[in-house]
């Protein structure tokens, strides 16, 4: 070969001659090996951060060195080919900038070029796609041995308990958790439904039970009023008549050392028969002028409120009710009326009824004592049952304090029927229904559908080593990747070095 007087370049050695070594960097074992490994890390588990670089890295060799052979296929198999061009394809082996600028840079006659280009790009996708692969949740399941319960009354009977002298008059100390459920009603601090929860998460099975309800109604357009003859010019008074031909008095005065004051809320029940229902609340508010209004002016009259409550027995439906870190929440509560089912002097001292609504899922006889309920009309006689005076204004009353200052006297009556019901729940008769209790428990999930690009990746790259080998093996070129070699070489010994030498996947 001439070598036009540069020193010889000795041949290089038989592939079959090499060592092991030699040939594991001459050769695409390295790549090959390189290939599977990234393929096998794709699993469940690739949400590691390790696991997901090494992947990777590990399809970034075999990538990188198919572009780098294919640089020398580019060059020895188009008679056009520039040297620039080999400045492409190394750009392209690099890293994504020069991948990407090979779309437009260079003319192929092989699409293969562009496909490990492509490659290239996409492994970028490959830490966000393994990211999304685990979804991490918490599941409640079911906490065996523990049970959640509540407490429901079809009776409410306190028998003879607190009763007092040969008349049976209903002293005090009748039902004093009642009581005290509609002090806290008035006041707004409803008493909560005996519902307990032993774990983190409860429900609760679906029941019915005994309980009160109230109806009100703006009644203030149909207010009658009239002044009483006992009127002066110090002191006035004034009847209000609501619907239902119930009166309450309202009255004002005024003197040197408390000025101009008037009556500031008023309220009465009534109650057709101390063993029935419903109790009837009337109630009439004023706003407080102060003593700007004298008594010679009545515009204290004109703000008039004017409400007519019924407080009724009824059955009330309890499903989806859940307890979870302590807070009970609601799910639905029906309400259905009731209806008397048979006298009550054929069955003792139980009032007995049943649901107006049949479309309750459960529909008990509910039944209460007759004592219990005359006592539950002494009880809101005890709270709306007021006296009117011109010394409202400075009253020590905390129940006429209560309703004066609320924004909406309906809003108490029903914060207390609603604390009522719930005392009712846990009555002398009550019973107990069970539910279930639940524990949080995280959960790994994994989303195949963001492992498609990976794993398709990992394939292609795959296909794309192989389809080099093969390429490779059928110009008859030596294996030289990113060597730089072949620039060494003298022309005439491009792309072989010596005639009698063989490449590397040929049979001799």
């Amino acid at each position: 070969m001439a070598n036009n007087g540069s020193p010889p370049i000795p041949a290089a050695e038989h592939p079959d001659r090499m060592h092991w070594y030699n040939k594991l960097n001459h050769g695409w074992s390295l790549e090959a090996c390189s290939s599977i490994f990234s393929l096998g890390t794709i699993s469940p588990n690739a949400f590691i951060a390790v696991l997901s670089t090494a992947s990777r890295a590990s399809l970034v060799l075999p990538v990188t060195e198919s572009i780098s052979q294919l640089k020398w296929l580019h060059l020895a198999g188009k008679s056009e080919s520039k040297l620039l061009d080999l400045q492409v394809f190394d750009n392209a082996s690099r890293g994504p900038l020069g991948a990407a600028k090979f779309f437009y840079s260079i003319r192929s006659a092989s699409f293969v070029p562009y496909i490990a280009c492509f490659i290239t790009l996409a492994a970028l996708l490959f830490d966000p796609f393994s990211q999304q692969l685990l979804a991490f949740d918490e599941i409640d399941t079911q906490q065996q041995g523990l049970s959640s319960s509540a407490q429901l009354s079809h009776v409410y009977d306190f028998q003879n308990a607190g009763v007092t002298g040969a008349g049976n008059i209903v002293g005090d100390l009748r039902d004093i958790p009642m009581r005290t459920a509609i002090i806290n009603g008035l006041f707004g601090q409803i008493q909560p439904p005996p519902f307990l929860c032993p774990g983190s998460k409860c429900d609760f099975p679906p029941f019915t039970s005994l309980g009160v309800y109230s109806e009100c109604n703006d009644v203030s357009q149909q207010v009658t009023v009239t002044e009483t003859q006992e009127s002066s010019t110090v002191t006035r008074g004034w009847i209000f008549t609501l619907p239902g031909n119930v009166s309450l008095l309202a009255q004002s005065s005024y003197d040197a050392h408390r000025g101009f004051v008037h009556t500031l809320v008023n309220s009465t029940t009534s109650q057709k028969q101390t063993d029935d229902m419903p109790i009837s609340i009337s109630i009439v508010r004023f706003p407080s002028l102060g003593a700007s209004d004298g008594p010679e002016k009545n515009e204290w009259l004109k703000m008039l409120q004017a409400y007519r409550c019924s407080v009724y027995l009824c059955g009330q439906s309890y499903a989806n009710w859940t307890m979870a870190n302590g807070t009970l929440n609601r799910g639905t509560q029906q309400t259905s009326k009731l209806k008397r089912v048979d006298e009550q002097s054929e069955n003792g001292p139980l009032i007995n009824f049943g649901l107006l609504d049949q479309n309750f899922s459960d529909t008990p006889t509910l039944s209460i004592h007759m004592l219990d309920m005359e006592n539950v009309g002494v009880l809101l006689s005890e709270i709306f049952n007021l006296k009117s005076n011109s010394d409202q204004g400075g009253s020590e009353n905390n129940y006429e304090v209560s309703l004066s200052n609320s924004p909406d006297p309906a809003a108490i009556v029903h914060n207390i029927t609603m604390s009522m019901s719930n005392r009712m729940l846990s009555g002398p008769n009550s019973t107990t229904v069970y539910g279930n209790v639940y524990a949080s428990q995280a959960y790994v999930f994994v989303q195949w559908g963001w492992i498609t690009l990976p794993v398709t990746v990992e394939l292609v790259a795959l296909g794309l080593l192989i389809a080099v080998s093969y390429m490779t093996r059928r110009a008859g070129h030596l294996i030289w990747k990113s060597s730089l070699t072949p620039l060494l070489l003298t022309d005439d010994s491009y792309p072989l070095t010596d005639a009698e030498d063989k490449p590397f996947w040929t049979t001799t």
